[in-house]
């Protein structure tokens, strides 16, 4: 299941707390995709045109995506440029099940020419 969320505090606000298990349990994640790193962020760069993907394996968290639009029909991820990496954020063995739900949700929603993603670590999502 993808939620998706229009407004960083709204997400924070709803899965802030599942964020932080999140982060804190996935072996790739780095301290860059991390509440407490993103919030100090976008406090002083507010994302533009912001989207939050969330991906749930029933209630749980399984997933999260923070993006902006950087152009018109660009979108990059939420920290690009102050972050030395970005990525989808997965729990363990969900990895797969995560990208290939962030590449179904690009692939049905129109409007968009590319996702761009820089500074993503060797071995990312």
């Amino acid at each position: 299941v993808v939620g998706a969320w229009g407004s960083f505090a709204d997400l924070v606000a709803r899965h802030g707390d599942d964020w932080e298990r999140l982060s804190a349990a996935s072996p790739r994640a780095s301290v860059f995709q991390t509440p407490q790193w993103l919030r100090a962020w976008a406090s002083l760069h507010p994302p533009r045109g912001f989207l939050g993907l969330t991906f749930h394996d029933g209630a749980a968290l399984s997933g999260l995506a923070l993006l902006e639009r950087a152009a018109p029909g660009v979108w990059r991820p939420v920290g690009v440029g102050a972050s030395d990496y970005c990525d989808l954020l997965a729990a363990p063995g969900c990895e797969a099940a995560v990208a290939e739900a962030f590449g179904a949700y690009w692939r049905g929603r129109g409007g968009w020419l590319w996702i761009d993603l820089p500074q993503v670590a060797p071995g990312s999502v």
